[in-house]
């Protein structure tokens, strides 16, 4: 009876609640918000030319993420990799890399744009998993939502393997570090090795969120239980 109420409820909200690209209120309330946020990032920015009386602190603060001139190393995904190319390719592959994090949007936006929680929680995953200058406290963010989507876990392939991935990661990552750093028995290959099996372990993990949500969605508009046909049992499977 729930997941009939849920397909119902869903259907309603699509045939009554679209995004009208040809409204003139749609685009009003678009320019709206547009021109509050930009109108918000000017004021900061003239805030901070009055404390500061210099402008240097855009390069500083904006400049030095999407440049990335410091290459220390983090559990990001840059510093490795820029560090051992050519560099004369060092803008290209920085760019290629800074593109990933806006390159989602758009797709997201589009097929989330009746759930704008989700959304929401999907590209703050995204950002900190391509950000330049990547912390934990990025990570801890994004997972602090996990809860909110606790309806999805019976949903989930991979969350037992992508769960013990991330903790031996996390255990991992000192250890690494150590060796690294104070006992020069390891190299760098084995620091970024572990990284980037976290960040493997992050992308996998929000594309399973992603896949449970698409399927639950489609459960709820269509039944839990899929026939093809000739009245076999089908399965749901995610291209």
């Amino acid at each position: 009876m729930a997941i009939r109420f849920g397909g119902l409820r869903s259907n309603i909200r699509r045939q009554f609640i679209p995004i009208k690209l040809k409204s003139k209120s749609f685009w009003l309330y678009t320019m709206q918000y547009a021109a509050l946020y930009l109108c918000s990032l000017v004021v900061i920015i003239c805030l901070s030319f009055f404390l500061l009386n210099s402008w240097d602190f855009i390069p500083s603060v904006y400049g030095f993420i999407l440049s990335v001139p410091d290459l220390t190393p983090n559990i990001g995904l840059f510093w490795y990799f820029i560090a051992e190319m050519f560099e004369h390719f060092s803008l290209f592959f920085v760019c290629v890399f800074q593109i990933n994090v806006f390159f989602y949007t758009i797709p997201l936006a589009i097929k989330l744009k009746e759930h704008p929680v989700f959304f929401m929680f999907v590209q703050i995953a995204i950002i900190s998993i391509f950000k330049s200058y990547p912390t934990v406290g990025d990570v801890a963010l994004y997972m602090a939502f996990l809860p909110v989507w606790s309806h999805l876990y019976r949903f989930l392939r991979n969350i037992f393997i992508l769960s013990c991935v991330l903790i031996v990661c996390s255990l991992l990552f000192p250890v690494l570090w150590h060796l690294w750093i104070y006992a020069g028995s390891a190299n760098s290959n084995f620091y970024y090795a572990i990284t980037l099996t976290f960040n493997i372990g992050q992308i996998l993990l929000i594309s399973d969120y992603f896949y449970a949500f698409l399927r639950r969605e489609y459960y709820l508009t269509h039944g839990l239980h899929l026939t093809r046909q000739d009245g076999t049992e089908a399965m749901l499977v995610l291209k």
